[in-house]
């Protein structure tokens, strides 16, 4: 439902005065008299509520028994269901039926009149009075201005550049002709009332009559339902318009016979039956009468679903010599032409051009047929989409007879432009591709799926199609010898211009086998996939079965603390339960390091392990210790949903960086703990391309994109080793993607097409800066899943272990669902997210500066600075700290490296690296040391600053 300005809530409920009315009937005490007291709670033995109408003209509730807060409509249903304001809008506008559309609240409607039945009108009984003849504004309801522009101009002409007295005097034939009457009023008798429904100047109400039925037509009324009318039995199989084409084809044939009869000699008389030029199948009633006007011949069925049987299409077709359909381009008409193009492979198509369906009628929505059409287009532009017109019969039948005119057989030939034509509505087609040799790949667009394909799958199509249709071999031996559907001739095929961008910076589309998932920051909505106007990749549908379940938790935002609350609903997904337990970082005091007054058995242990299996809160934990895991939990969340959002923000332009929280030594690498499962589960959403971190040349490799396309939209560096070189990426991850392929041409895939990535590694970045810091979204993950390598640990544990059950490869249909739920609700939460969630970054940065020092330098500076010795707190030579460093370490470092390792040091323990107070303009700290000038190093604990 879209969101109903709270104005227009007031509006539709007399100021929110029926709202509270509907929460408090008590309430009509106060309206009867003025100043009365009500009662808003069952049990209240004094009525302690007013009601006020203010000067906005809103009515209020004050409770003087409770918090004495004025609240009006909206407020009170807030308050006395629990829910938010978005609901609260949503459940006043189904109580009271108030549009979501606003432009519905100001559309005319007919002036309805109920009184008593006279005793001459039957019960269930129609009248209606027939206006004598149609109005200016009834004419142009129903005839596009460019048609009665050209209708005019036409008769301008024919009275010798004049204005005729009645301009309008065609098109009121027009609709006569066709049947077509305006009304004054119809009266339908019910229950002995009568019910008239009266037109006015802006609500018009046409009949159409049939005789034995007739058709109402009100086509501005605002419900589509309820538009037409049917008075009579409505004949099922009824063409609309037949009947006037049989007359123009006999009146035709009655003329070519007085030409024929008028012949001089007998020798120039021929008995030859001539068809109409053309007759066209509309979608309805006002596109048929509007191609009518354009002087064309119309028919027209009896609704949407109504279809075109082989005897109707045989009973038209003999009538006229091209046979067009003019379908709607909305989803539905577009699928009904097609079927009828494919059954009837002589109709030709007139389709309505792509762009119209980007502009909007007045309903809001997408325009679709003739009428829409032409309100930007003329009447000659339609001249030219008839004449364009193609049929899906892809071959011309030449009939071939003896001198004496006794018929040999049929001579086929391949037609080139209906061949496409035919190939392209069947969706087949080329699409542009940078990164392919020939700069295009064919592809087949069957529904909204698109899939590449090989030339040879075109060729089968059109050979299968004709042995279904049961075609004369001789014409089937024509496409099997023809080397018009090599390879080389299917390069003729239409490019497809196809919008693959199923997101926006508010929402993203998910595709699944039975649904088409939307999210937003507000929900989850759910589709039918041929209801979704959005394409996508074939190897992009996510192929399982899905139901929307509800929310599996809930995050709140604590303003004052700057951090973020969690509420688990429900860890039935096994993924979910995965992510608490790599957020647990403090497992180890739940389960192993318990403080001695839980020096617990085995048993005991036990029973908290099954309690708290799959708990971020565990309750051997502090407050500060469970808030801090939830930091965690929450940005996992955030970093699925921001990689799972298509939409790139250059202020968002980041690469998730997932590391393990356990501080190792310099280049020991643990791992084991969940990160590559983690981030390897978002393969099952979309186009991905993972990358082996483990080789430190992989960025020597000139073609270490070459499976990445403008469609790839997730790069995962996986299990990154601890010297590759991450600055390599950091380029791509703010702006463009250079891709170069092998033996094919170079291309860039701009920043807003460029996949968004992620990489998992067991070591930090080295020599992180601001510029480093700023593209990455950290996430860490515990040590809780690990390997008991050297017994650092009393047991190990490992992800299958807890669910007994490999996760993704051994999911039943149900966990699947539970995951893909889940994942789209950590999206959902992405998206309403107004602030970067990162992790608790005080112990990523921890192991960042460990890492920038190394495990040499931290050994020696703990000594050299030690606070049982005179280096700390004191002027230092930075000559003699350097060489000393580099004899107890035996590294070859250079001078800037060692001052990086010092800042570092200092950062890492809570030092002040060289006091400002005693740094020179140039930022060092000189001294003299007797005589020499020498360049001092200064280590100063925070306490000791001035």
């Amino acid at each position: 439902m879209k969101y109903i300005d709270r104005k227009i809530i007031f509006e539709c409920t007399n100021g929110g005065l029926d709202i509270i009315l509907w929460k408090y009937p008590d309430a009509i005490k106060a309206i009867e008299k003025a100043g009365t007291k009500f009662k808003i709670r069952g049990d209240e033995k004094t009525p302690s509520a007013s009601l006020k109408k203010m000067q906005d003209g809103n009515w209020v509730v004050t409770d003087f028994g409770g918090d004495q807060k004025a609240r009006n409509g909206i407020q009170i249903e807030m308050m006395e269901d629990n829910v938010d304001f978005k609901e609260a809008i949503q459940r006043i506008a189904d109580k009271f039926n108030i549009t979501d559309d606003p432009i519905k609240l100001n559309l005319p409607k007919a002036d309805f009149e109920m009184r008593d039945a006279f005793e001459n009108e039957p019960e269930g009984e129609y009248y209606f009075q027939i206006k004598e003849k149609f109005s200016e504004s009834e004419i142009k309801e129903i005839f596009s201005d460019k048609v009665i522009e050209a209708v005019i101009s036409d008769a301008r002409r024919n009275n010798k550049g004049e204005m005729p007295e009645d301009p309008y005097q065609e098109l009121r034939k027009i609709l006569t002709h066709y049947d077509c009457f305006s009304l004054t009023s119809f009266t339908y008798i019910k229950d002995r009332r009568a019910l008239v429904s009266r037109s006015t100047d802006v609500y018009p109400i046409f009949m159409f009559d049939y005789g034995t039925w007739k058709k109402i037509y009100q086509p501005k009324n605002p419900e589509k339902q309820y538009r037409f009318r049917y008075v009579g039995k409505k004949e099922e199989k009824f063409i609309f318009g037949s009947k006037q084409c049989v007359s123009a084809f006999n009146d035709y044939q009655r003329q070519n016979e007085t030409e024929n009869m008028d012949a001089e000699s007998e020798d120039e008389r021929e008995v030859k039956v001539e068809k109409l030029e053309s007759i066209i199948l509309c979608s309805g009633e006002r596109d048929a009468l509007n191609v009518a006007a354009m002087h064309y011949n119309v028919v027209w069925l009896n609704s949407e679903s109504a279809k075109l049987s082989w005897s109707d299409f045989t009973n038209i077709a003999k009538l006229c010599k091209n046979f067009y359909n003019l379908p709607d381009i909305d989803k539905t008409g577009i699928r009904q032409a097609h079927e009828l193009a494919m059954q009837f492979l002589e109709i030709k198509t007139i389709w309505l051009p792509e762009e119209l369906a980007e502009k909007k009628d007045f309903r809001l929505n997408p325009c679709k047929d003739l009428r829409d059409y032409l309100r930007y287009w003329t009447k000659k532009d339609f001249e030219n989409l008839v004449k364009t017109a193609l049929p899906y019969q892809f071959w011309d039948c030449v009939p071939m007879y003896k001198k004496n005119g006794e018929f040999i057989r049929y001579n086929y030939k391949i037609n080139n432009v209906q061949s496409y034509n035919f190939l392209y509505r069947n969706g087949f087609g080329r699409y542009k591709q940078d990164n392919k040799k020939e700069g295009y790949i064919f592809i087949k667009i069957e529904g909204n799926i698109v899939k590449e394909i090989d030339a040879i799958i075109v060729k089968d199509f059109i050979n299968n199609f004709l042995k279904s249709r049961h075609t004369d071999v001789n014409l089937r031996n024509i496409f099997f010898r023809s080397n018009q559907l090599s390879e080389s001739s299917m390069s003729n095929l239409a490019y497809f211009e196809i919008d693959f961008s199923d997101f926006s910076r508010k929402d993203q589309y998910l595709f699944f086998k039975n649904r088409t998932w939307c999210i937003n920051a507000d929900e989850i909505k759910v589709y039918r996939p041929e209801d979704v106007r959005k394409y996508v990749w074939e190897d992009e549908v996510i192929q399982h079965f899905v139901e929307k379940l509800d929310l599996m938790f809930n995050i709140t935002y604590d303003e004052l603390n700057k951090s973020h609350d969690i509420s688990i609903l429900d860890n039935s997904c096994l993924f979910f339960k995965f992510l608490i337990n790599t957020s647990r970082i403090y497992w180890r005091k739940e389960l192993e390091d318990l403080p001695l007054e839980l020096q617990w058995n085995k048993e005991q242990i036990k029973n908290y392990q099954e309690k708290f299996q799959y708990s971020i809160e565990g309750e051997n934990l502090s407050e500060k210790e469970i808030c801090e895991q939830k930091q965690h939990l929450v940005n996992k969340i955030y970093s699925f949903g921001y990689l799972l959002h298509r939409f790139k923000d250059p202020a968002k332009a980041w690469a998730v960086f997932a590391m393990d929280y356990k501080i190792s030594d310099q280049g020991e690498s643990h791992g084991g703990s969940g990160k590559s499962i983690a981030y390897k589960a978002l393969r099952h959403f979309m186009k991905n391309v993972t990358l082996d971190g483990r080789n430190p040349r992989l960025t020597d490799n000139p073609h270490i994109y070459e499976n990445v396309t403008k469609h790839t939209d997730y790069i995962l560096i996986d299990d990154c080793n601890e010297n590759l070189k991450f600055d390599f990426f950091f380029a791509s991850i703010t702006g463009e993607l250079s891709v170069n392929p092998k033996n094919n041409r170079q291309s860039v895939i701009p920043f807003e097409d460029a996949a968004k990535s992620a990489f998992t590694t067991n070591f930090t970045v080295k020599n992180a800066d601001p510029s480093t810091e700023r593209r990455l979204l950290h996430t860490v993950f515990s040590d809780y899943y690990h390997y008991n390598k050297n017994n650092a640990y009393q047991q190990e544990r490992k992800v299958n272990d807890d669910f007994g059950k490999n996760l993704f490869q051994d999911f039943t249909e149900m966990e699947w669902n539970y995951f893909f739920n889940f994942m789209s609700q950590c999206l959902k939460f992405y998206l309403s997210s107004p602030r970067k969630v990162n992790p608790p970054l005080e112990h990523v940065m921890k192991r960042t500066l460990i890492s920038d020092m190394g495990d040499a330098f931290n050994s020696w500076a703990d000594t050299y600075f030690s606070s049982e010795g005179d280096n700390l707190d004191n002027f230092v030579s930075r000559k003699d700290a350097f060489k000393n460093f580099i004899d107890y370490s035996n590294l070859k470092w250079s001078s800037n490296r060692f001052t990086k390792a010092m800042k570092a040091w200092c950062q890492l323990n809570g030092f002040i690296y060289n006091p400002k107070e005693y740094q020179n303009s140039r930022g060092r700290i000189i001294r003299k040391i007797g005589d020499l000038t020498t360049e001092m190093i200064y280590v100063q604990i925070k306490s000791t600053q001035k």
